[in-house]
């Protein structure tokens, strides 16, 4: 069916002037990296001088290295060998310029004992077994950071528990001290957030950490003691981050409380290592892990989520209201963000944590990145149907619009693709498709209405008349459009069972049925028409629901079809029909409604389908496409969503890669 794929397929698929770097894949607002993790570093992993991510999750590793541009090929995933540790902290522990990880946490599936986990890189993206250092008696460990707070040269990691502060000094061998105990007012344990800076300017580091009643700041003495906490009365927290919001010189802390959904709290230094405040910035949902950073190269810190959302600084302390700029969030929620030069080029990109993927946009300078160009039409719905209706250079479309169709002409400028052109009015008007339905080579539209689907006649100038209506005994959900007996004009097949055939003056005839014994199935999502086993008559694919299968269709050429059905236990839907691997021969895709994967099927040009693969994509049914979006000669896949659209790229060979998926535009929940 020709839905909101169309429109898809018409943003991205068009001439060459549609967007500024359509050549490559580098205008999509963000590419994912599917992982099941829930905190990320950034860091040299292998040693190339180019950043890695590294991603961690309960119990695993997951490393992905960069290739210098920004984007990043995944490792095999590999164990950490603590089980329940999630957290990570990242430094060269040795001196030897390999990256090490430290883990905090339990050690095993019990919470008894707990600490940190010390894993030395082997310097090409993987890490040894832990050496375990407990803390105490704790069973419940925070956040770990690194740093050098006892003036040696050397790396220490401290993380709070219910006692207090555990700081394990580092000895220069990769190894750590027992650890030493500076306790403090308020537990912190698990749910505790830490950050190291210089807060009163002494050359020595401190901290600041959570506490079950607000945060406290631990000056640092240069010797890895530090000086009776200062406390600060603050909602529960669940994310805290620290930089200069107010150039005074003196890092400043912004924080994330549980009953304050919309807003960041702000306490602002003095200079001697106390706070002010609080005051408040916009920058929603406020459970969402938060850092500190200039992203828009002003030389002003700004504030970032994991949901996307950013903040630019004043530079006084405050804020401009957020900008967003949408991660993998759906349906657990995003992370902690890493502000990081992905490539070296002194732009600062953001790298999240997501819900199931790793989520990476690059800067493109200006405080902005990359996107395309949205057309806004009011009243519009998640489809069209791409053509040349004028006879331009460029490609039209046909959007479908609350009070009917909207006619966008292709202008064939990066900058403006579309300029709004003539209107269809027809109130509750289904998804339209475009054909040549008199033979004359100007674009015609067919328009669905309920039980009825109305011709419209192109003027090749974009305009269209009114010729007749073709009326079907039910309503018309799915439908496709094909030459069912070869006389060179445009059909129409439904998803009851039924074939309007054209007459070639854009009228058609009584509709008949085409299958004789149907199966029994209340809802057909998915139809589809093509030569399937390359006769030069069209074919049909059809899903149910019901039956779980996949029926294909082939034109007995005098009238009929002969049936055969594939086994999809997984609630076909959608199906599109596409050439993957350039010989010519039609393969299939079918979408399911009850997991989030796409299933393709490749044809031998006999009219045969072959499960060759099966793509993780978003739960739900939704619209998808093929296209060749990068311009390499392969066909890639495309989801899209109300408010963008995803894209895997395709291998050429009748499969699509892994990762990256891409993501361009404002929103990445499915349509449904």
């Amino acid at each position: 069916m020709v839905r909101a794929m169309l429109l898809a397929l018409a943003l991205l698929a068009t001439s060459e002037g549609a967007f500024v770097h359509a050549a490559t894949p580098t205008f999509f607002a963000r590419r994912d990296y599917p992982d099941s993790a829930q905190w990320i570093q950034v860091g040299d992993a292998n040693g190339d001088g180019i950043p890695d991510v590294v991603a961690t999750s309960a119990g695993y590793i997951t490393v992905l290295l960069g290739n210098g541009n920004g984007t990043f090929q995944a490792l095999p995933r590999q164990t950490s060998g603590m089980e329940y540790s999630i957290v990570s902290a990242a430094g060269d522990l040795t001196g030897n310029g390999i990256l090490d990880l430290v883990l905090s946490g339990p050690f095993n599936g019990s919470s008894v004992p707990s600490g940190i986990g010390l894993l030395f890189g082997n310097g090409d993206g993987t890490f040894q077994s832990p050496v375990l250092y407990q803390a105490g008696t704790d069973t419940d460990i925070g956040v770990v950071v690194l740093g050098d707070f006892n003036g040696d040269g050397i790396l220490d990691a401290a993380t709070p528990g219910e006692s207090g502060l555990w700081l394990f000094t580092g000895t220069g061998n990769g190894t750590f001290n027992s650890p030493t105990l500076t306790p403090f007012n308020g537990e912190s344990g698990s749910s505790g957030w830490i950050a190291a800076a210089d807060f009163n300017g002494d050359g020595n580091l401190d901290l600041a950490v959570t506490t079950s009643t607000g945060f406290a700041i631990l000056l640092g003495n240069g010797d890895g003691t530090f000086q009776t906490p200062q406390y600060y009365d603050a909602p529960t927290i669940t994310n805290l981050a620290v930089g200069d919001l107010n150039m005074d010189g003196y890092p400043d802390i912004a924080l994330v409380a549980q009953s304050h959904e919309d807003e960041v709290f702000l306490y602002l230094n003095n200079g001697s290592g106390g706070f002010s405040g609080p005051t408040f910035a916009d920058l929603p949902p406020g459970y969402a892990g938060i850092t500190i950073g200039d992203v828009n190269g002003d030389g002003i810190n700004d504030l970032v989520n994991g949901y996307g959302y950013i903040a630019l600084g004043k530079g006084n302390g405050k804020f401009d209201p957020p900008v967003h700029y949408p991660t993998d969030s759906s349906p657990f929620g995003a992370h902690n963000p890493v502000l990081a030069d992905l490539r070296n080029n002194g732009l600062t990109d953001i790298v999240v944590q997501g819900s199931l993927a790793v989520s990476v946009l690059l800067a493109e300078g200006k405080g902005k990145f990359e996107d395309a160009i949205w057309t806004p039409v009011a009243g519009a719905y998640a489809c069209g149907a791409p053509a040349n209706f004028n006879g331009g250079a460029s490609p039209d479309l046909a959007l479908l619009t609350a009070e009917g169709i909207t006619i966008l002409l292709g202008t064939g400028d990066g900058n403006a693709p579309f300029s709004t052109g003539s209107s269809i009015p027809l109130t509750g008007a289904g998804c339209p498709q475009a054909a040549d339905l008199t033979g004359n080579g100007i674009q015609d539209l067919l328009v669905p209405q309920q039980s009825t689907i109305f011709s419209y006649l192109g003027a090749g100038n974009g305009t269209f008349t009114l010729k007749v209506s073709a009326v079907f005994p039910s309503t018309v959900a799915g439908w496709a459009i094909g030459d069912f007996n070869h006389d060179g004009y445009p059909d129409i097949a439904t998803d009851s069972f039924l074939i309007a055939y054209g007459n070639g003056d854009g009228t058609f005839q009584t509709p008949v049925s085409f299958w004789r014994h149907p199966p029994s199935c209340d809802f057909l999502p998915g139809i589809a028409a093509g030569d399937f086993n390359n006769d030069g008559w069209s074919d049909l694919a059809i899903t149910c629901y019901e039956t779980n299968s996949i029926y294909i269709l082939l034109n007995k050429r005098h009238g009929g079809f002969t049936e055969s059905s594939i086994s999809n236990g997984d609630a076909p839907w959608d199906v599109i029909l596409a050439p993957l691997t350039g010989n010519g021969d039609l393969d299939m895709l079918v979408s399911s409604y009850d997991l989030p994967a796409i299933y393709v099927y490749s044809g031998n040009g006999k009219g045969e389908f072959t499960l060759t693969q099966e793509i993780p994509f978003f739960n739900g049914p939704s619209d998808y496409a093929v296209a060749d979006v990068n311009g390499d000669g392969k066909p890639d896949l495309l989801q899209l969503n109300p408010d963008s659209v995803a894209v895997i790229l395709g291998e050429g060979n009748g499969k699509f890669a892994d990762a990256p998926v891409f993501y361009w535009g404002r929103d990445r929940l499915p349509a449904r």
